[in-house]
C-alpha cells in the first residue's frame, strides 16, 4: 500500500515537473543539436573544402584536435563558472557566438591557419553552451522526471544535428556552395534556438540563483574534489568516454566521404548519415530508459561495442554496399548511447557534487577522444587512400572502451552531501522544498 502511494505521489511530481518546465527542455534539446552542427556537418564540408582550398582531408580533419584542445583545456573553467553563476546567461551568450562562428567558415580562403583560429573561437564559444550547460539547468529543474528529462535534452543531438543539418548541408552546398552553406547553418541555428533560450531557458528568480550558487560554493570544498578527482570511477569513465568517441565520432566525421568513395552518391551518403541521426535519438531515449532498470556496465557494453561491428560492416561494404545500411543504425547506436550512459554512470560511481567541473571534464576527455578521431582517419586517408586502417583503429578502441564500462563493478555507496555552511543552510532549505 505504501509503495503504491509512493509510486503515485513520485508520478503526480513527474507530471507538475513537465507541466511546468517542458518550454526548458525543449529550448536545452534544440540547443543540444545546433551546438553540434559543427561536427554532424564536418562530413558534408570535406571534399568541397579541400576542392576550393587545395588542402588534404588529414588537415581539414585536425580542426578536431583543435575543438579538443579547447574542449579540455578551457572546458572546466566554464564548468567551474557555471557552478558559480548558472547557466542561463552562459548559454545566450554562447549559442549567439557559436552561430556567428559557424557563419564565418564562409570567409575561409587558402590559409589553412585562419581555418584553424576559427575552429578554436568555435570550439570556445560551444563550450558557453553545450551539454554540461544544459544538462546543469534541467538537473536543477526535474527530480522525478531527471531521467526522461535529461534524455530528451541529449536527444536533441540526434533529432536535429544527426537529422537535419547533414541534409541542409548538403542541399546547400549543392544548391549554392560550402560558404553559403556554412552562413545558412549558422543563420538557421540562430533563428531556431536563442529566442527560446531568452524565453523558456532557466528563468528563475534572482533569490533562488543565490541560493543553487551557495549550494555550489559548498561542493567546492577540498575533501570533495580530492575524492572526486583522486577516485579510481571518475577516471575508468573519463577514459572509456574518450575511447568511445574516437571511434564513433571518427567513424561519424568521415562517413560521408567514406561512403562516396565506395560508390555512392553523395545525397544517399548524406540521407544515410541523416538515418545514424534517427537512429541515435531512437537509442538515446531508450537508453535513457533502461538504465533506469538494468545496470549501467551492461547496457553500456552493448553500446559501446556497436563500433566495432559498424566498421566490420563498412569493410565488407566494400565488397557489398548493401551493408552500409547496417553500419548505418550500429553506428547510431553508439553515437546515440555514448553521452547518456556516461553522464549516468559518472552520477551513480561519482555523484552529484561539482557537477559543472566533473562533467566538463569528461566532456573534455570525450572531446578529444573526437579529435583524434576524426583527425587520424583523415591522416590515415592522406597516407594509404583509404579508410581500411582507421577501421581496425576503432575496432579495437571500441573493445577497450567496453572492457573499462563493463568492468566497473557493483555501484557504490551513495556519496555523501556536501557540508553547507551555517549562513548558506536557509538558502538551501529553500532550495530543497522547492525541489
Amino acid at each position: 500500500m505504501n509503495d503504491h502511494k509512493e509510486l503515485k505521489g513520485i508520478g503526480k511530481a513527474s507530471r507538475r515537473e513537465w507541466r511546468e518546465h517542458w518550454p526548458l527542455v525543449i529550448a536545452a534539446s534544440l540547443s543540444a543539436g545546433v551546438v553540434n552542427s559543427h561536427f554532424y556537418a564536418f562530413g558534408v564540408f570535406v571534399k568541397p573544402l579541400s576542392e576550393a582550398t587545395g588542402w588534404s582531408r588529414g588537415e581539414i580533419s585536425l580542426i578536431q584536435i583543435v575543438y579538443a584542445a579547447a574542449t579540455i583545456l578551457l572546458g572546466p573553467l566554464v564548468g567551474i563558472l557555471a557552478d558559480r553563476v548558472g547557466p542561463r546567461k552562459l548559454a545566450i551568450s554562447g549559442m549567439i557566438s557559436y552561430c556567428l562562428c559557424v557563419a564565418a567558415y564562409s570567409q575561409v580562403k587558402h590559409d589553412v591557419y585562419v581555418y584553424y583560429i576559427l575552429g578554436l573561437l568555435n570550439a570556445s564559444a560551444a563550450l558557453f553552451c553545450n551539454a554540461t550547460i544544459l544538462t546543469m539547468a534541467v538537473s536543477q529543474r526535474f527530480q522525478a522526471a531527471l531521467g526522461l528529462a535529461l534524455a530528451i535534452t541529449l536527444a536533441g543531438s540526434g533529432m536535429y544535428a544527426g537529422m537535419i543539418v547533414p541534409v541542409l548541408a548538403t542541399a546547400l552546398v549543392d544548391t549554392f556552395d560550402f560558404r553559403i552553406a556554412y552562413i545558412g547553418l549558422g543563420l538557421v541555428g540562430a533563428v531556431l534556438t536563442v529566442p527560446l533560450l531568452i524565453f523558456f531557458f532557466d528563468r528563475k528568480s534572482t533569490a533562488l540563483v543565490a541560493q543553487q550558487t551557495a549550494l555550489n560554493r559548498a561542493d567546492y570544498t577540498q575533501a570533495n574534489l580530492r575524492k572526486t578527482l583522486g577516485g579510481r570511477y571518475f577516471w575508468r569513465i573519463g577514459l572509456s568516454a574518450f575511447l568511445v568517441q574516437v571511434g564513433t565520432t571518427g567513424l561519424l566525421g568521415h562517413f560521408i566521404p567514406a561512403l562516396t568513395d565506395i560508390g555512392m552518391k553523395p545525397s544517399s551518403a548524406a540521407g544515410l548519415a541523416a538515418a545514424i541521426g534517427m537512429t541515435s535519438l531512437v537509442c538515446r531515449v531508450g537508453a535513457g530508459a533502461l538504465l533506469d532498470r538494468f545496470h549501467a556496465p551492461l547496457i553500456g557494453s552493448v553500446c559501446f561495442l556497436a563500433p566495432l561491428f559498424a566498421c566490420v560492416m563498412l569493410l565488407l561494404a566494400q565488397i557489398d554496399l548493401r551493408l552500409v545500411f547496417v553500419a548505418a543504425p550500429l553506428l547510431g547506436l553508439a553515437v546515440g548511447a555514448e553521452v547518456d550512459i556516461v553522464c549516468y554512470t559518472l552520477v551513480r560511481y561519482v555523484g552529484r557534487s561539482n557537477y559543472g567541473l566533473n562533467f566538463s571534464i569528461i566532456y573534455g576527455l570525450s572531446g578529444l577522444g573526437t579529435g583524434l578521431g576524426v583527425w587520424a582517419a583523415g591522416l590515415i586517408f592522406d597516407q594509404f587512400g583509404s579508410y581500411d586502417i582507421a577501421l581496425y583503429l576503432f575496432m579495437g578502441t571500441s573493445v577497450l572502451a567496453t572492457l573499462l564500462i563493463a568492468t566497473l563493478g557493483s555501484y557504490p555507496e551513495p556519496i555523501a552531501p556536501p557540508t553547507v555552511p551555517p549562513e548558506d543552510r536557509a538558502g538551501s532549505a529553500k532550495l530543497d522544498s522547492l525541489g
